[in-house]
């Protein structure tokens, strides 16, 4: 019994373009400018993906007035309309989940950043909101609905902080019960409509997971507190090491299910069949096309496929009662990401400098064109002025890295201008050319923008995101130094005008990169630094603190990526808080004291090493916010703060 509109859009990054619009600047809400700057283009915004009930009303997540509340859109509204404000939470709401009756809408929210989600009930019949679930102490997220809207799935942590169990809620009744509680960090996809199966995943890292069917009507293990469960994870032949594995939602009759593994070397997507006990695989993807997400509609009759090459998306339509794909109308060029899927029906999200996350909807199997869903508020900047960046590869000690290109207007190659490199945080992340209103306000405030996909990066395959694991860390550390010693090779920066920024992960090597440089000069490979300032927000700078406070359901997940927290060596190897002695740079620092990620005695650590050596250091710390800055007023003081940073360091002439 589950619903398109909770509905699993299972998402491990998201597709490709949609019809070239001016939707950005067609509001005429104000006099369009360009090179509007970080300030203007801040407030640029578009509504999130709608939802829409059965009766045509949208339900959308935007943020007029700085931080995300729930909205409410009339069936015949303009879709420039903000519609009614359901909420007006202090700190905003998380994510939302309409019913498929559209009687209900379930929403999540946090305190101050803290990423500890609470469980809202929104009845729209009488206009209530009502808290289901709420503990500071955990973390409750809604799964998947019941087709019938009674009842939904969620997971919460609330029995052991490391692990995930999983329980069903009942509205009538207003009560629930445990479905499955095992060790582990679970997450549901699809239910049956007649509540009798349920298809779920177990997540231990981004190159480890496993998928199951959990049966409520077999015979109940006690010892087990479940049902009868089917683990048809794809394992190595002969160490049975795990593969990534990742559910989709059940075929047609339930006799089947969709599923990710990466068992080639390149995500695919498996159907296995419960009867036959075997998987084939679908006929999408490979040769370089990464399956970055999948939706089955809601009548389970067709699969949308979300992939992507160079980063850019493309949609993919599956008939799974033919088995076989479906052509697709031109969607355009960009990033994008899936939504609701009922019937033909798939609502989708493009994001690209123009056009900054604007929704449509498409029939999955007709070539039609896309219907526009939203409008996106411009902030008087006009964004048809903005290019795409340019697709370049640069050497590193072992490969090319691939690394989006973004010039001021009137740069070119042998005209060196400041330049900051942008790592992204993940480190399972991937940067992409989506509207990006900081890397697009740098550009217009003068600086050049490059932005790494470093090895450990996802969107090129399993063996690349698997190239910095443990202690395989620095080689993605070379990558991301490797960027600036590019960018003068070319012409297109001078030594010493460069800037490492970078926010998580990217946080991370943001501080790494000018220690590399420093040691890069100490051997002679070249004769200054090639950077000349920092930009470290919410970052990890001591692995061993970082793993001991982060939360306690993230600890795992974490040490499969940077190690264990017994191997003390090799944390404190790739820790820059051991090597401040060789980092020579001023260091802009700001973080959420509310991170529940990585917490901000990672910012306080840094930035004393740096004061005790004298090192020109400013910390920035939000008592409001948490593994980022989501509040408008924040990000316009963080990067009002950082601009000035930067031109003071390595300057705009």
């Amino acid at each position: 019994m589950r619903s398109g509109t909770f509905g699993w859009v299972f998402s491990i990054a998201l597709l490709v373009g949609a019809p070239s619009t001016a939707a950005a600047s067609e509001t005429g809400l104000t006099p369009l400018e360009a090179k509007a700057g970080i300030a203007k283009l801040l407030n640029v915004r578009a509504p999130s993906a709608p939802q829409f009930a059965p009766d045509g009303t949208a339900y959308l997540r935007d943020w007029p007035d700085g931080v995300f509340q729930l909205f409410r859109r009339g069936p015949d509204a303009p879709i420039d309309e903000p519609g009614e404000q359901i909420t007006d939470l202090e700190d905003g709401i998380s994510s939302f989940w309409v019913s498929p009756t559209g009687q209900d809408v379930l929403f999540t929210a946090s305190i101050g950043g803290s990423e500890q989600n609470d469980i809202y009930r929104y009845n729209a019949e009488s206009g209530e909101i009502a808290t289901l679930y709420s503990d500071p102490g955990v973390v409750f997220t809604p799964q998947v609905w019941l087709s019938t809207g009674e009842g939904f799935i969620y997971t919460a942590n609330d029995q052991d902080p490391t692990s995930f169990h999983v329980y069903y809620h009942n509205l009538q009744s207003n009560d629930g019960f445990p479905l499955l509680q095992r060790d582990g960090y679970w997450f549901v996809s699809d239910v049956t409509d007649d509540f009798s199966k349920i298809l779920l995943g177990r997540y231990e890292s981004a190159s480890a997971s496993e998928v199951h069917m959990l049966d409520l009507e077999a015979e109940v293990d006690p010892d087990k507190l479940s049902g009868n469960m089917l683990d048809f994870s794809q394992r190595h032949p002969t160490s049975r090491a795990l593969y990534s594995n990742l559910p989709i939602g059940f075929g047609p009759g339930a006799v089947s299910a969709y599923y990710f593994s990466d068992i080639t070397g390149e995500r695919r997507i498996y159907q296995f069949d419960f009867r036959r006990r075997s998987a084939r695989m679908l006929p999408i993807g490979g040769q370089g096309v990464e399956l970055a997400g999948a939706a089955l509609n809601r009548e389970r009759t067709k699969l949308a496929v979300l992939a992507s090459r160079d980063g850019y998306s493309r949609i993919f339509g599956f008939r799974t009662r033919r088995n076989a794909t479906v052509r697709m109308p031109d969607l355009g060029r960009g990033v994008m990401s899936m939504g609701q899927f009922i019937g033909d029906d798939l609502v989708y999200t493009l994001s690209n400098p123009t056009t900054p996350g604007v929704s449509f909807r498409v029939a999955v199997g007709s070539q039609e064109e896309p219907e526009r869903l939203t409008s996106a508020y411009n902030a008087g900047v006009d964004l048809s002025v903005y290019r795409q960046p340019e697709l370049v590869y640069y050497p590193s000690f072992d490969r090319g890295i691939p690394a989006y290109l973004y010039l001021p207007e009137g740069a070119a190659k042998g005209d060196p201008v400041p330049f900051i490199v942008m790592y992204h945080g993940g480190p399972e992340s991937q940067a992409r050319p989506s509207f990006s209103a900081v890397r697009q306000g740098f550009v217009d405030e003068g600086f050049g923008v490059l932005v790494p996909n470093v090895r450990g990066s996802t969107g090129y395959g399993t063996e690349y995101h698997q190239l910095d694991n443990a202690e395989k860390r620095w080689d993605s550390v070379r990558d991301g130094w490797a960027a600036a010693r590019w960018l003068v090779s070319e012409g297109y920066a001078e030594p010493g005008r460069i800037a490492a920024y970078g926010g998580s992960y990217g946080g991370f090597m943001a501080c790494a990169v000018v220690i590399e440089d420093t040691r890069r000069v100490d051997s002679g490979e070249v004769e200054r630094a090639l950077f000349g300032a920092s930009v470290n927000i919410v970052g990890i700078v001591n692995f061993k603190t970082f793993l001991e406070q982060t939360g306690a359901y993230r600890r795992e997940l974490r040490e499969a990526e940077y190690g264990q927290l017994s191997n003390e060596a090799l944390l404190a190897e790739i820790s820059p808080i051991n090597y401040t002695d060789q980092i020579n740079v001023p260091m802009l620092i700001a973080h959420g004291a509310n991170d529940p990620r990585v917490p901000v005695g990672e910012a306080q650590q840094m930035a004393a090493a740096l004061e005790a050596r004298g090192i020109d250091n400013d910390l920035l710390i939000f008592d409001d916010e948490g593994h980022g800055f989501a509040k408008l007023e924040n990000r316009l003081e963080f990067y009002g703060r950082a601009a000035e940073f930067l031109r003071a360091t390595i300057g705009v002439e």
